[in-house]
């Protein structure tokens, strides 16, 4: 008998109250073996485990998640592409965090400049800032390409911080002061 247990709970509170009692499942034993294999850098291990656990859990969603950020990571986007089209649009806990992580996706091409103008190099320093975690920097130039040159990419550099937006969540505090730069900034 466990005390606090009256019948049907949320996934989230079962999986709190199992976490309590220290019992852990197959997938989340592999997902934690991963992670290891991740920190210790042994990437071959980390990508076989995750492979075995799609294999056998293709419709988890958190695993789909943690795969595609883990292939992301290792350079592997058209995979992790793939992956996260098994989320639907309509799942509202893990389609945001499919988005944002198609939208990492996509700051990792365009941390490579497509010409050789100033803007060019600007538009890709931003994107690789993005990739590199160091939010506050991306967003900072891409506001001021959003400033100088709004058509710049057909308005690239805005929808790039939306995109950040995304990744980081709406209750982030850099989301929060960039979201009302923008807006002065666009009016």
């Amino acid at each position: 008998m466990i005390p606090g247990f009256v019948g049907v709970l949320p996934e989230i509170q079962l999986r709190e109250m199992l976490t309590r009692l220290n019992l852990k499942s197959e997938l989340d034993i592999g997902l934690e073996e991963a992670r290891v294999a991740m920190a210790s850098e042994d990437i071959p291990r980390a990508k076989q485990v995750f492979e075995q656990l799609i294999d056998k859990y293709p419709e988890h969603q958190r695993l789909v998640i943690e795969a595609a950020n883990f292939l992301v990571h290792i350079n592997e986007a058209e995979e992790a592409t793939t992956l996260l089209e098994t989320i639907e649009y309509n799942d509202r806990e893990y389609f945001p965090r499919a988005q944002a992580i198609r939208s990492l996706i996509q700051f990792k091409q365009q941390a490579n400049p497509i010409g050789e103008s100033e803007l060019d190099q600007l538009f890709a320093q931003a994107s690789r800032l993005v990739v590199e975690r160091d939010y506050e920097a991306g967003l900072k130039i891409f506001l001021e390409i959003v400033s100088k040159h709004r058509n710049y990419r057909d308005d690239g550099a805005r929808k790039s911080m939306i995109a950040v937006f995304d990744v980081l969540g709406n209750d982030h505090p850099l989301t929060k002061k960039y979201q009302r730069d923008l807006m002065l900034s666009l009016y």
